[in-house]
């Protein structure tokens, strides 16, 4: 049976919408996927008296950025020196972002100040290399329940590098280089 032209032409433009719809639906589930994982904020304990700042604070230009991230302060009584303790600077290293959340949850700090930053490349916390086959999350279960926490990748987000690309070539060798790498 021949199908006339008609009729084949309904048909293909069946299969075209069809094919379309599905493309949808894998671009909204996609998209969310990534919007989440973004938008992922790691929960951490703070308890009373600690101070929380922005790092725009000190640094301007990171205001509205997501590489604005939190400085908790723990303050002593008494004066002191300050010392500055930094987690998560490479998020697909977790044992840094867990260490400056345990001094976070538990350092009691008689003399000077304690400035702890968590998450100190949140840009890296908003991507991950797929094809290293990486998770998205790791949970850790404690006596007080399951805590959940983002693996990220080793570099900033190329999102949040524009314009520099993920992969560039190196003008005097020819070597292709991860951005992180290129320096400018």
């Amino acid at each position: 049976m021949k199908l006339s032209f008609t009729m084949t032409k309904k048909i293909n433009i069946l299969i075209s919408s069809l094919f379309l719809v599905f493309t949808l639906v894998i671009a909204i589930v996609t998209g969310k996927q990534f919007y989440d994982f973004r938008n992922y904020k790691t929960e951490v304990y703070v308890r009373e008296g600690i101070k929380t700042e922005k790092l725009s604070k000190y640094l301007p230009k990171l205001e509205g950025t997501i590489g604005d991230s939190e400085i908790y302060i723990i303050e002593g009584e008494e004066e002191g020196g300050s010392l500055l303790i930094i987690g998560g600077t490479h998020p697909n290293e977790p044992a840094g972002q867990l260490t400056s959340i345990l001094f976070l949850e538990n350092l009691e700090v008689k003399k000077g100040k304690v400035f702890i930053i968590t998450e100190a490349n949140r840009s890296a916390y908003a991507h991950s290399y797929p094809q290293e086959g990486a998770p998205f999350f790791y949970t850790i279960e404690t006596n007080y329940g399951e805590r959940k926490f983002k693996f990220g990748a080793r570099a900033t987000s190329p999102s949040d590098q524009w314009p520099f690309p993920d992969v560039y070539v190196h003008k005097s060798s020819g070597q292709k280089m991860s951005s992180h790498a290129h320096v400018t």
